[in-house]
């Protein structure tokens, strides 16, 4: 079962029961449905559009940057219908889920069956609008998927297990790109062929819709226990406006913690923008790596970053959440440094020495990049108990659109930057093999815009100030308002 209220010998204090192992994987899950789709999408597209399509590197970036700030505007807007959605049968967040998981398998086979007799324009137009829907179809997913799984548990600890199976999962998928890319793509990652990016769309597509299926109805019977929960939470007097919606998030961002947090998960996710960007780029045009190198180089970063989860969980119960993500962004920018000593001195050493000083860096990096990626939202998890003990009001999904708001319009930014800057730096996908200035640049661009957005991620990040004991306070005030209520 899902809550079962217990007496903690410990303390005496009422909480909610963990969940079992199967729980978590029902749940987690859902992250490889969506995450295949996405990681396959978010590695590729500038690549495939810029390479492969010869769209020019400003049109992509100006592609991208609109289709992830429209996933950034709806973020918040979702999770606020998902808050007040009172479906009898799929509750609050599942029916969501499952319209989203259909519709984004249905448009990424779009994005990557482009025409191949359209113009420059007509590519790009193409490009804009599928997008534009697989992004409204992710949002319809991830968005209420984030919220239910900050709603499964009021534990302090339970919930950066909960979040650990869903990052597992997560990163799981990154191993999606470079498993196709090997199955599916030329050996020379510079021979444009469509055709293996249609077969990859299919296998992504049938993969999310099978597993997207499995997490909904896993965790369906979450739903009436929920309803519980939901219940102790005030009734609004009236419908928020989008326009409030958004007066909400500027408002907390004017709040330390929120800010902090919800400004250092943007930065620091602004460096995996940048790396599948312009990462295929540079291992491709700057490293000369064939496509099994590049394979083993994305599949070394994803085994490493899951390797590390279990590591966060334990560094966080006993040091706390922030100081063991800071020492994740360090670790992290530690692996950064080793790739530019690789960069510098790739011609002396030679494509296979770079290729395992590379592979090197990779999982340091990928050690400290698993902070990253699960510790952020269980701290969010955490604000939101606090949020919830102090108004009375269910607002995890909207926080949660603020949340994903954030870093999508930080990322939007990114990936419109690097565009330019592929146009800047003068790439050209007709040549085979880039001059060395156009080397040294897509070596400036990947490197450097990674290093700048750890650093600040840290700075931000270093202001948060919540811990376990404010979390532990704001769970007793809850388990008594619904004694409370129980009891009237």
């Amino acid at each position: 079962m899902y809550f079962i209220k217990i007496k903690s010998e410990r303390n005496g204090e009422y909480n909610l029961s963990n969940l079992t192992k199967r729980d978590k994987i029902f749940y987690g899950s859902g992250n490889l449905g969506y995450g295949v789709i996405s990681q396959t999408y978010n590695n590729l597209i500038m690549f495939f559009g810029t390479a492969v399509l010869g769209v020019s590197g400003s049109l992509m970036g100006i592609a991208i940057a609109v289709s992830v700030l429209w996933d950034a505007i709806t973020d918040p807007i979702i999770g606020h219908l998902s808050d007040k959605q009172k479906s009898v049968v799929f509750g609050k967040r599942h029916g969501f889920m499952l319209f989203g998981v259909i519709g984004m398998a249905l448009f990424n086979i779009f994005i990557w069956s482009v025409p191949s007799f359209l113009t420059m324009t007509g590519k790009f137009v193409w490009l804009l609008v599928s997008m534009l829907l697989l992004e409204t179809f992710n949002t319809m997913f991830a968005t209420p998927y984030t919220a239910l799984g900050t709603e499964l548990s009021n534990d302090y600890n339970e919930r950066t297990n909960i979040q650990a199976y869903k990052t597992i999962f997560f990163l799981l998928s990154f191993l999606a790109p470079s498993v196709l890319m090997y199955l599916f793509l030329s050996a020379d990652l510079r021979d444009a062929s469509q055709q293996g990016y249609m077969q990859i769309s299919f296998v992504t597509s049938a993969l999310a819709i099978i597993i997207g299926l499995i997490c909904v109805f896993g965790t369906f019977s979450s739903i009436s226990k929920l309803k519980e929960k939901y219940a102790l939470s005030k009734k609004e007097k009236k419908e928020k406006k989008a326009s409030q919606i958004f007066k909400m998030f500027f408002y907390s961002l004017k709040r330390r913690n929120y800010n902090s947090l919800i400004g250092g998960y943007a930065i620091s996710l602004v460096s995996s923008a940048i790396i599948t960007g312009v990462g295929l780029h540079l291992f491709t045009y700057a490293f000369y790596f064939n496509k099994s190198q590049v394979s083993i180089i994305l599949a070394s970063l994803v085994f490493a970053t899951i390797f590390s989860q279990p590591f966060w969980v334990k560094i966080s119960r006993k040091y706390e959440k922030k100081p063991a993500l800071l020492k994740g962004i360090l670790i992290t920018i530690s692996g950064i440094l080793l790739i530019t000593a690789a960069f510098i001195f790739r011609l002396q050493i030679g494509v296979t020495a770079s290729f395992i000083l590379c592979i090197t860096a990779i999982l340091i990096s990928g050690f400290g990049t698993g902070a990253l990626y699960s510790l952020p939202i269980s701290m969010f998890a955490d604000l939101m108990t606090l949020e919830y003990a102090k108004t009375g009001k269910e607002s995890a999904g909207i926080y949660s659109g603020f949340m994903t708001f954030a870093y999508k319009t930080s990322s939007a930014v990114a990936g419109l930057i690097v565009g330019i800057l592929l146009d800047v730096i003068k790439f050209d996908s007709n040549i085979s093999t880039q001059t060395m200035a156009v080397q040294t640049g897509l070596g400036v661009v990947a490197i450097s815009g990674i290093l700048i957005a750890l650093i600040i991620s840290y700075i931000v990040y270093s202001q948060y100030t919540i811990k376990k004991e404010y979390v532990t306070k704001a769970n007793k005030k809850i388990e008594k308002q619904k004694l409370i209520k129980e009891n009237i």
